[in-house]
């Protein structure tokens, strides 16, 4: 689903914002849905299952604070459900991929 921003951050561009955060929206719709269900039926296509480092990444990139605590909800949730997942060890690792592709990004 965020395939497209992926390989824009890897050429060192930036993102539509109108076109991403449309996509941010289908995407956390996706997202929620999926993680009210029991995780056996947690899907691993990126079109059913956005990656939430994804979601992450365009929340950050929008610089919008109230979708970061949207996504960071839905991180926790996922996280929660795994064994020894950390929700925060999550959210650092993410921030650290998404800097290497983007030295520039501000805070």
């Amino acid at each position: 689903m965020f395939s497209e921003m992926v390989e824009q951050l890897a050429r060192g561009e930036r993102p539509d914002p109108v076109t991403l955060r449309g996509r941010m929206r289908a995407a956390i719709t996706k997202k929620l849905a999926l993680v009210q269900q029991p995780t056996t039926y947690w899907e691993s296509d990126p079109k059913r299952n956005p990656r939430s480092d994804h979601l992450l990444w365009g929340a950050i990139l929008l610089d919008d604070s109230e979708l970061r605590d949207v996504v960071s909800g839905i991180i926790a949730m996922e996280q929660g459900a795994r064994p020894g997942g950390s929700a925060d060890q999550f959210e650092r690792e993410a921030v650290r991929r998404l800097r290497a592709l983007c030295p520039d990004l501000p805070g």
